[in-house]
């Protein structure tokens, strides 16, 4: 049987730490896209300038989030 390569439990550990972590960040980045896909099918339901403006902006805070979930997942891979 052979020896176990030295820092391989570690590596083991660190990897399976990194797999929780990106499980966290794509359900953190896929909840603000389904919003983000609803408000601008809502969006393009409405015919009035007003709820469509409304649903522009709503869409626009989804994408900030989706923006925000992407910089943590590169804060993350760059440590």
């Amino acid at each position: 049987m052979p020896a176990p390569e030295a820092g391989g439990a570690g590596l083991e550990d660190r990897m399976k730490a990194l797999m929780g972590e990106l499980r966290i960040v794509v359900h953190d980045l896929y909840q603000p896209l389904s919003a983000l896909q609803c408000r601008l099918y809502l969006g393009r339901m409405d015919t009035d300038l007003e709820s469509m403006g409304a649903a522009i902006e709503e869409s626009l805070a989804e994408c900030e989030r989706i923006v925000d979930q992407v910089r943590l997942l590169q804060n993350k891979l760059k440590s």
